[in-house]
């Protein structure tokens, strides 16, 4: 259950489909998006991850980041 206050605030409805996302020692609620979209190549796969608010990784995007982040160090 979420407060009426945060409701409010977030634009959320009663009824509104929520998703938990539970990172490091924290969790996050978002509105349930049934579009889950790598950020890279924009594959809308069962196999995408959250890895943090708005993150979403394929499991090649997953791989692409993963070079990414190697050859800027």
């Amino acid at each position: 259950m979420i407060p009426k206050e945060l409701r409010r605030t977030f634009d959320i409805d009663t009824g509104t489909p929520k998703e938990v996302v539970v990172e490091n020692n924290g969790i996050i609620i978002l509105k349930f998006s049934s579009v889950r979209a790598c950020m890279l190549t924009e594959e809308m796969l069962d196999e995408n991850k959250v890895y943090s608010v708005g993150n979403i990784l394929s499991p090649i995007g997953s791989r692409e980041f993963l070079e990414i982040i190697k050859a800027k160090h």
